[in-house]
């Protein structure tokens, strides 16, 4: 929870998104995470969950809606394509994770997987008009998050950013002499 409450400004400005499926979705608009274990009925228990004083509350901007969008929903479909996890960059002071799938590459903001376990995450992207979500899994039944890829210009920045480091590599020479460390010129 902690987590998500830093993504969310510390509790500064909540959305909560229901589902048509009856999950409920903390969301910052580039990202969303299944609340989990607890039902959200009102505002009064988001400030509950996030810890806020009467003071803070007054000054929250607290929503809570319908998902306008079908694929806020914790199971998906049979048309969700899984992606390959191909790396990461640090870039802006972020790091971005790659994914590769059938259309290309995206990349997702990494801090917006922080809520999440690494070394069980699986990705799938679900369409709609054209335009992708990804879904997260950190566990083999539910969806965890639902990320918005980056989009175009960052995107771009990142891969003018990968083709620098594709460039011609330092080599160090071939028959570089063994080197004695002595107490001239010695590395300790």
């Amino acid at each position: 929870m902690s987590a998500i409450k830093t993504l969310r400004a510390g509790g500064k400005c909540v959305n909560v998104l229901n589902g048509r499926d009856g999950s409920q979705w903390f969301s910052n608009g580039r990202g969303a995470w299944l609340v989990d274990a607890v039902e959200i009925p009102s505002e009064d228990t988001v400030a509950a969950l996030f810890n806020l004083t009467d003071k803070a509350r007054g000054k929250a901007i607290i929503n809570i809606k319908d998902a306008e969008d079908p694929r806020v929903v914790w199971d998906g479909g049979a048309d969700d394509e899984e992606l390959m996890e191909i790396g990461a960059v640090y870039a802006f002071g972020r790091p971005y994770i790659g994914l590769a799938g059938s259309e290309g590459i995206m990349f997702v903001d990494g801090d917006l997987l922080k809520p999440l376990r690494d070394e069980y995450r699986r990705y799938y992207v679900r369409w709609k008009d054209g335009e992708p979500l990804i879904a997260v899994y950190d566990d083999l039944y539910e969806c965890q998050a639902l990320i918005i890829p980056e989009k175009d210009h960052v995107v771009e920045q990142l891969r003018d950013f990968a083709l620098k480091l594709a460039g011609t590599p330092f080599a160090w020479p071939e028959n570089e002499p063994e080197r004695e460390d002595s107490e001239e010129g010695g590395t300790e």
